[in-house]
């Protein structure tokens, strides 16, 4: 407020404190406080005079206003001010009523709404509160995929705080934004997605195809199990990734063609996968445990070492894992021509030197393995 003093030429108020000036005759008071004003005048004669003023500060209301909140797009929501008698909103054209305390408001977008209080000694005081909109939800799901028959598909709905999908026989979990589809055949999935917040829904669909073609898998075996064979390989062929089960017994699971040591007839199991349509197949094979049997050696009963490459040389063949091997040759006068305990050695049709006579000639061959021992005895004719 402004004080105004006259009939002096010089001035002085006191307190200086909340004054504009102080030695002037209208200054500006803004005192914290109620506060009396002195002022002394004093004429050109050097006479002085004293007044004073009285400036009465009243309290601004005290207000309490509702906190911030966000609301969903066509929804109010309700103001609250109180510590006034008299209430002035703005901005009011999406309030219920500017003039009381507690409108209703209905913003069309993010408002701060402000609020003017005046109290009973007609002061005001201001205030304000920000409305903001929730966006609505962006409900959305994973177009259409494909499969095989029996495949995997993972669905996605996104956007919403629930999902209901159907059919859900054929889902790990229903009620997850992203299942795991298992199809028997083309399937088409609905899924409702619900937000909770602003209470609004949809349902949308997406197709699982199953027109993946699975690998054509085939698996195959070296030999069963028995006193000659420790071990088996087994092979599987059609698909670009294999897993094999059990896997105890096995050299690597995960390979095409692992070595087998069961201790007892078992059953594997091999899926195969097509790494390009992720499809899948499975076969089973068998490797038996086979009793102990002797040792099964084949010989031929002629052989040509004429230096073309085929048939050049006389061996034992087909035999297995052997232990021991004696191999006895005599030609037909009853002299020894060839003779050797190495399975790896064979007559090349030479006799101390020189190529042996075409004819009959007549061998020895005794092997022995874990299963047992086998002597043959027999004639065998060089042909050149």
């Amino acid at each position: 407020t402004t004080l105004t003093t006259t009939g002096g030429v010089r001035y002085s108020w006191t307190p200086a404190t909340g004054l504009s000036a102080a030695n002037t005759s209208n200054p500006i008071a803004n005192p914290a406080n109620t506060t009396q004003y002195i002022v002394s005048g004093t004429t050109n004669f050097g006479c002085i005079a004293k007044d004073t003023v009285l400036v009465t500060v009243k309290p601004r209301p005290t207000i309490n206003i509702s906190k911030a909140d966000t609301i969903c797009v066509s929804q109010s929501v309700q103001l609250q001010a109180s510590g006034g008698v008299t209430y002035a909103w703005t901005p009011a054209a999406t309030l219920s009523n500017s003039s009381i305390a507690n409108p209703v408001a209905s913003p069309l977008a993010n408002t701060t709404y402000t609020v003017v209080v005046t109290g009973t000694n007609t002061c005001t005081n201001r205030d304000s509160v920000n409305i903001s909109i929730r966006a609505l939800p962006l409900f959305s799901v994973s177009g259409d995929q494909s499969t095989c028959v029996n495949g995997k598909a993972r669905l996605v709905a996104a956007g919403g705080t629930s999902y209901s999908w159907n059919p859900s026989m054929y889902l790990n979990d229903a009620s997850s934004n992203n299942p795991i589809a298992t199809v028997p055949g083309p399937t088409l999935f609905s899924v409702l997605i619900s937000d909770s917040v602003c209470n609004i829904s949809t349902t949308l669909a997406t197709n699982v195809r199953t027109d993946r073609a699975p690998p054509i898998l085939a698996a195959s075996k070296s030999n069963d199990i028995d006193c000659v064979f420790s071990n088996a390989r087994l092979k599987a062929t059609g698909a670009n990734q294999y897993s094999w089960s059990p896997a105890a017994s096995l050299n690597n699971s995960s390979i095409s063609n692992p070595v087998a040591t069961p201790a007892a007839t078992q059953q594997y199991t091999v899926v195969g996968t097509d790494s390009v349509t992720n499809c899948k197949s499975q076969v089973n094979i068998t490797i038996f445990i086979k009793a102990p049997a002797a040792p099964k050696a084949y010989i031929p009963n002629s052989f040509t070492p004429n230096g073309d490459g085929l048939n050049d040389c006389f061996r034992v063949k087909d035999f297995g894992t052997i232990k021991t091997i004696e191999l006895i040759i005599y030609n037909r006068y009853g002299n020894l021509v060839f003779q050797t305990k190495n399975s790896a050695s064979c007559w090349n049709g030479y006799y101390k030197g020189q190529p042996a006579d075409v004819g009959n000639y007549v061998y020895y061959v005794k092997i022995s393995n874990d299963c047992g021992e086998e002597i043959q005895k027999g004639n065998l004719l060089l042909f050149r």
